[in-house]
């Protein structure tokens, strides 16, 4: 291959590798050569067209960029640095990584992906409305920290979206999801300690038993993508299973009543939209991880998990600490919802809730410690107000309904089957980000973004390489 024209390569203009023999092909017909004579028709080629998703994803950069997109992604939701932090932190391998992720997303073009997509429009609008409230926050120099990690999360987005362009890519990045949260349930084994009968990981954010049950929930799902989308169904089917154990084990044995919540908010929306024989196997399989969890783990954790429903004097003293952490998270909740609408425009500031509720507090002889809403969606109305509220949701609405709609366009379409698989798994995952969210604060956190990017970049490859109009009533192509 000839090296002298570098830009040309990079941005994949070169004649491309992809082969030839797709069954795709279409007859193009030449112009007639005249040569000043009478017109002499050339026999029409069969000449087969390479999808705009194969061309774009055969460029080097994207190509280069999606593998690392894979290892940015295994890296984050496994915590892999946070238990390696005493050898990795001096390397600042996730500033590397991103910056590396940046170059290669500009450099494929990404700036024009991103205005030409409408979840990546909303979610820039967010960004830049977290940045006018950082201006007018009520401590601007602690909202620029929270803003850079707004920031950095939004950056995961545009990479995800710059550097996924095609199926195979897609697989590869779930695949690392998937491998992710295999690695954080065993992570949750080796690097604990034993809190009455609860798993808490000492070490990095893995320490939060509900977004550490979030993150096992996220990407179980994408066990599932990586057996159906396989070459060898049937080994990957036993060899997902086999994954999945210590991944519900862990998720169980971190005692999260947020994480059981959301465990239930998915099995009923994979329930209704399942078939009938999909349904009896749903019901059997939950039937028998709740039996065996029932059976299995400590007395401790079995009481805790019903601390929502049960009044009972003997529960209550056993598990005063846990009540009280229930009546501390309606008291946060409830005072966010105040400022909000005390501040309704621009909110406190980004991260300044827990410091102007204390403050409240205090000035209302209430003595709580400076914490956050526990509830993401109130998080971003209390510190960015009402519109900050709408953009967040509104990025999560339009993921949302174009998740779904692939997965109505490629249902029972067995040349579809594996984008149906796809958008079927991210739907699953995104729906754990939103009903997780109600107990945790993550609007900064590029667990929102990383999910929302997905999303984008499926409906690309939907639109792109599976020739699907994604786009309802009234909207534009993304």
């Amino acid at each position: 291959m000839s090296f002298r024209r570098p830009r040309a390569f990079l941005e994949g203009k070169l004649p491309s590798p992809v082969p030839t023999d797709s069954p795709r092909a279409v007859a193009v017909a030449a112009r007639p050569i005249t040569f000043g004579g009478p017109a002499v028709a050339v026999p029409q080629t069969n000449i087969s067209p390479v999808s705009q998703a194969s061309v774009e994803g055969n460029q080097p950069v994207v190509r280069i960029g999606s593998v690392l997109m894979s290892w940015f992604l295994y890296i984050y939701f496994s915590r892999l640095l946070d238990i390696a932090s005493p050898i990795t932190l001096p390397l600042h391998i996730p500033m590397f990584l991103m910056i590396g992720l940046l170059v290669l997303a500009l450099a494929a073009g990404g700036l024009r992906r991103l205005a030409a997509s409408r979840i990546g429009v909303f979610e820039v609008m967010f960004v830049v409305w977290v940045g006018v409230a950082s201006a007018f926050s009520t401590w601007r120099s602690g909202s620029l920290n929270t803003y850079r990690d707004c920031l950095y999360s939004a950056c995961v987005f545009f990479a995800i979206l710059a550097l996924v362009r095609n199926l195979k890519q897609l697989s590869r990045v779930t695949a690392a999801m998937a491998l992710a949260g295999l690695t954080a349930a065993i992570f949750g084994f080796l690097f604990s300690q034993d809190v009455r009968g609860r798993t808490a990981v000492d070490i990095g954010t893995l320490a939060d038993p509900n977004e550490y049950a979030l993150i096992l929930l996220m990407t179980l799902p994408y066990w599932w993508l990586v057996a159906r989308n396989s070459k060898a169904p049937k080994l990957m089917r036993v060899i997902s299973i086999i994954a999945a154990i210590p991944i519900l084990v862990a998720f169980f044995r971190a005692g999260s009543r947020a994480g059981l919540v959301t465990l239930a908010g998915l099995v009923a929306a994979i329930f209704f939209r399942a078939r009938l024989t999909q349904k009896v196997v749903l019901v059997l399989t939950v039937t028998v991880v709740l039996a065996v969890a029932w059976l299995t783990l400590p007395g401790f954790l079995r009481a805790r998990y019903f601390t929502w429903f049960s009044s009972d004097a003997g529960t209550q003293e056993s598990l005063s600490a846990d009540i009280e952490s229930s009546k501390a998270r309606q008291y946060f909740l409830m005072q966010s919802l105040k400022l909000t609408l005390q501040h309704p425009l621009l909110g406190v500031g980004p991260g300044q809730f827990a410091g102007t509720n204390w403050e409240v507090s205090k000035a209302a002889g209430v003595h709580i410690g400076a914490q956050p809403t526990h509830n993401t969606y109130t998080e971003v109305s209390s510190e960015t107000g009402i519109p900050g509220l709408m953009l967040f949701v509104g990025t999560l609405v339009v993921c949302f309904r174009s998740t779904l709609r692939i997965a109505k366009l490629s249902a029972n379409k067995p040349s579809l089957k594996p984008i149906s698989n796809a958008a079927a798994c991210i739907l699953v995952s995104l729906t754990a980000f939103v009903i997780g969210a109600f107990f945790l604060s993550l609007t900064y956190s590029a667990l929102v973004t990383a999910a929302l990017g997905l999303g984008a970049a499926l409906r690309n490859v939907a639109e792109e390489e599976f020739g699907l109009s994604v786009a309802g009533p009234g909207q534009r192509p993304a």
